[in-house]
């Protein structure tokens, strides 16, 4: 029992896991925020894939292959990601980035990008 008081001070003293989403997804420009309708595969990987296959510090990935299908790489629901989360990042992904909202590369912040659900900033 002593041992069980003990693990659960534990957990209520480690400090909360911080990550950005939902507040600091973009999402896309209006014109670009749409269903995307073209050919489209989503898989849905744990952090260790993500990263090994979109880099780190990204939370999801897309790209086009062949015949302009539109591959996209998202996290599971868990831990890290809740439902909310996950729907904001499908969007930003599919209905954004498919659709052809592009970017540059790392540096630019995504052109046009919509920050609605930040709260208290």
């Amino acid at each position: 029992m002593k041992l069980l008081i003990a693990g659960l001070l534990a957990l209520a003293c480690a400090p909360a896991l911080a990550y950005p989403i939902p507040d600091d997804t973009p999402l896309p420009p209006v014109q670009y925020d749409r269903p995307y309708k073209g050919p489209l595969k989503v898989y849905t990987r744990g952090f260790r894939e993500m990263e090994r296959l979109c880099g780190d510090r990204v939370w999801a990935c897309q790209w086009f292959a062949a015949n302009k299908l539109c591959v996209v790489i998202m996290p599971r629901i868990g831990k890290y990601v809740n439902a909310e989360g996950y729907a904001l990042l499908r969007r930003h992904e599919v209905d954004g980035h498919c659709a052809g909202w592009g970017y540059e590369g790392p540096d630019d912040d995504h052109p046009g990008a919509r920050y609605p659900h930040r709260r208290g900033r």
